[in-house]
């Protein structure tokens, strides 16, 4: 009785532990992407050319992550990722994504 009553359960707990690993990965994508967009803000707003910024954003974002930089006297780094795919196909969330604002420095 309790190996039938073990393995009624047995979907449940796979189940919970399957959503929990999937909330997880999604905070440590968007945690990386922050990180990237806040970096990429503060490499351009140095003067850094956009392939640099991208690099450094490339760096710290999750893979396939995408990178958009824009403005001129106010810069906008925004990264994207796409969302982790469970067994290779099944999307497990929202897609990741963070952005950062900074002014441009200006050369004293």
């Amino acid at each position: 009785m309790v190996t039938a009553e073990f393995a009624a359960a047995m979907p449940a707990v796979a189940l919970i532990l399957a959503l929990a690993c999937s909330v997880l990965g999604f905070v440590v994508d968007e945690i990386r992407c922050l990180d990237a967009a806040r970096a990429a803000a503060r490499s351009a707003s140095r003067g850094d050319s956009v392939r640099e910024t991208r690099q450094v954003a490339r760096r710290l974002a999750p893979p396939d992550a995408a990178v958009t930089i824009s403005g001129r006297d106010v810069v906008t780094v925004v990264v994207r990722a796409p969302a982790r795919r469970l067994g290779g196909w099944m999307p497990t969330g929202p897609d990741a994504q963070a952005s950062a604002v900074l002014p441009r420095e200006r050369p004293r």
